[in-house]
């Protein structure tokens, strides 16, 4: 699998617990949600999902970092046990920095590797459930019409 689009330095970090699920290319955006929403495209194609990590601004630059759905470890609530969880401290992540100069948000990966093999269908992520906005349009227009919940599908 091709790795031009990304930092050489970054894929000598390999060890025997990484997947090759492909980030996605650095690239720039006008639109720090058209970053997201290619990002999320990409990351469904090749059998994962991300999510917004942490996101700060300084001196009027956005920095957002994104990781994989998978990262973190679950933390049980108190009193409860630990249920079922997707996460495994997965290390991918990348930033979908806002560079005032040239007036875009370009992706840069931080760390390219998964500790998990790819899903095998992206419904196994909640984000590529999530209706888009075309959807959601359409099930407020049915709701509007009188038409019940359970005849929207």
């Amino acid at each position: 699998m091709s790795h031009s689009h990304i930092n050489p330095s970054l894929l000598s970090s390999t060890t025997s617990n990484t997947h090759d699920l492909a980030p996605p290319p650095e690239l720039s955006y006008q639109r720090k949600e058209d970053l997201y929403r290619a990002a999320q495209k990409w990351a469904a194609s090749h059998g994962y999902a991300i999510c917004i990590g942490r996101s700060t601004t300084q001196h009027g630059e956005d920095r957002t970092n994104y990781v994989c759905d998978k990262a973190g470890t679950a933390q049980p609530k108190a009193g409860d046990l630990l249920g079922k969880t997707q996460k495994v401290d997965c290390p991918f992540k990348f930033t979908g920095n806002f560079y005032k100069k040239q007036g875009v948000f370009q992706i840069k990966i931080k760390e390219p590797h998964h500790n998990h093999p790819p899903s095998e269908d992206p419904s196994h992520h909640a984000a590529h459930r999530r209706l888009n906005d075309q959807q959601l349009n359409l099930v407020q227009e049915l709701t509007h019409a009188g038409v019940p919940p359970l005849k929207i599908k």
